[in-house]
């Protein structure tokens, strides 16, 4: 996996990313490409997890919880980062909606 973004990680370092995030530098770059690589583990072990140890759990429970689990890391980043805004927007309806159904 470094030999595919490694060379893309230096081009961006040296002329694309300033212009397109005022002060990234090529430390930022590698954040981001950590947490993702870490939200793709986290969801295959997720899913191993339900798979395996979930199956014979009731399917509502097992999501009630899922969803609180959830709720608590959103809540932690959003504390995390001074966020307290809720804008209640149309795009926010459709997409809890769309959660929910």
């Amino acid at each position: 996996m470094t030999l595919v973004l490694l060379p893309q990680l230096a081009v961006h370092d040296a002329a694309v990313l300033p212009h397109a995030v005022a002060g990234a530098t090529g430390t930022a770059q590698w954040i981001v490409v950590t947490a993702a690589i870490c939200a793709v583990l986290s969801i295959t072990a997720g899913t191993l997890y339900q798979k395996t140890s979930l199956s014979n759990a009731h399917l509502t429970s097992a999501a009630a919880l899922q969803n609180a689990g959830a709720a608590l890391v959103a809540a932690g980043f959003a504390l995390v980062l001074d966020e307290h805004r809720f804008v209640a927007a149309p795009q926010l309806w459709a997409s809890l909606a769309c959660g929910v159904s």
